[in-house]
């Protein structure tokens, strides 16, 4: 839940309804907006922030969290309750356990919009498929950067989009 919901009354809604619901959720964009805006606690869900995002949710300043990237990661899951990926050049991942997990791979050309809107759908996907919530987690993080990686090798592009990613999941992976 997250990406294209927007902050409007309609988004504002959407929100309210499906954090009462039972259902698994993967929270990205918009829908960690409105998080950060409440003191919603104890909810076994998956959290994908960036490092203004996760700034937002933790309020503390950006740089705070590009210094002390694992401690931060640490405060979000546990104010949350959550599984949550730190995503930025290797992405950090904390599962329900609160391990913690350094991807040691990053793609400087996925540093486009939409992106991190891939890696939610993906972790959602799987999710929606029986996958536990933490292997999806651990998967979709490495499918992310896997076939980003893939496609530079291939394309030689400097840039990807997200669709770009898509396509070559579609191909590869589904």
């Amino acid at each position: 839940m997250g990406p294209g919901l927007g902050r409007n009354s309609w988004g504002t809604n959407v929100w309210n309804e499906v954090k009462k619901s039972k259902i698994k959720k993967v929270i990205d964009a918009d829908a960690l907006y409105f998080l950060s805006k409440e003191n919603m606690t104890k909810e076994d869900c998956i959290l994908t922030p960036h490092l203004m995002e996760a700034s937002r949710l933790l309020n503390i300043p950006k740089i705070d969290i590009q210094h002390s990237p694992i401690e931060s990661l640490k405060k979000l899951t546990k104010k949350y309750n959550a599984k949550v990926v730190l995503k930025g050049a290797g992405s950090l991942l904390a599962d329900s356990k609160e391990n913690i997990y350094c991807t040691g791979l990053s793609e400087p050309a996925m540093a486009s919009a939409g992106f991190g809107d891939v890696l939610s759908g993906i972790t959602g996907g799987l999710i929606s498929q029986g996958m536990d919530a933490d292997d999806a987690l651990k998967l979709a993080v490495y499918l992310h950067v896997f076939i980003s990686k893939k496609i530079v090798k291939e394309s030689n592009k400097r840039v990807l989009l997200a669709s770009d990613l898509l396509v070559e999941l579609q191909r590869n992976i589904f």
